[in-house]
């Protein structure tokens, strides 16, 4: 006999003895659950509740990562209205400059044509 083998008769009713306690903590086991599921009442509601905020909180997730998108694209597209912000100005700039040299240039023409619009018996009147 080995130093840690029972007698054949005592390791049969420690089998069953481990068999019994083992059907008793599955019992245990299973009333366990069915209590957190049900919360200890009919309807279930700590458990539906803990279901929800795991769905509430993938749902934060989602609409999280969406949002992260969507101001990613928008800083792209402020990013090229900025650019495109400052084109129009520069062009703006660029028009004043113009009209302000035409209109440089033509002012002594035009004051000479007032002139000799104004005279008595100028060509412009008859």
């Amino acid at each position: 006999m080995a130093l840690f083998q029972l007698p054949d008769s005592q390791q049969g009713d420690d089998i069953a003895a481990l068999r019994e306690e083992n059907h008793r903590l599955r019992k245990v086991c299973t009333a366990l659950m069915e209590r957190v599921e049900s919360g200890g009442s009919p309807n279930g509601a700590p458990y539906a509740t803990f279901e929800r905020s795991v769905l509430l909180a993938e749902q934060v997730r989602e609409r999280t990562d969406a949002l992260h998108r969507t101001l990613d694209e928008l800083s792209q597209v402020n990013a090229r209205l900025l650019a495109a912000n400052a084109e129009a100005h520069a062009a703006n700039v660029s028009k004043t400059k113009f009209l302000a040299a035409v209109s440089h240039d033509l002012f002594p023409t035009a004051q000479c044509v007032t002139a000799v619009c104004q005279r008595p018996g100028n060509p412009c009147t008859t």
